[in-house]
């Protein structure tokens, strides 16, 4: 909502998923009408973030209901990117996401070459 908010400020346009405040993770919206909204988009390029990544290139997350909308949205992604500081590689956190084979992108501080030895070079976007 303050993200909203401020877009709004600025005059970006965005939009609201609807749904209801999660109770964990007070900036988003979650339930089933923040899912069938997110459902019925479409995005050239999905931006979404993780809590952890793992060595074997498995995507975690601890926000279970949030996971449900990455997923819907990076269903409904012609490109999906996954924004991965150094802090969440190399670990591992309750809900499983996805593997690193299902997205396009990971653009990370991390030096993810060495982490991965080489695997998904093709994937990685080092800033």
């Amino acid at each position: 909502i303050d993200t909203l908010s401020l877009l709004a400020k600025n005059k970006v346009k965005g939009y609201s998923t609807g749904g209801c405040i999660s109770d964990v993770n007070q900036s988003t919206l979650v339930g089933q009408l923040a899912h069938q909204t997110v459902s019925t988009m479409h995005a050239n390029i999905a931006f979404f973030s993780a809590q952890s990544i793992d060595s074997n290139g498995e995507v975690y997350d601890c926000f279970e209901q949030e996971n449900y909308l990455r997923k819907s949205m990076m269903n409904n992604a012609d490109i999906k990117v996954l924004l991965c500081d150094d802090k969440k590689v190399g670990r591992r956190s309750p809900f499983h996401l996805c593997n690193i084979n299902d997205i396009d992108y990971v653009v990370s501080n991390a030096d993810l070459e060495s982490f991965f030895n080489g695997k998904y070079r093709d994937k990685i976007i080092k800033v």
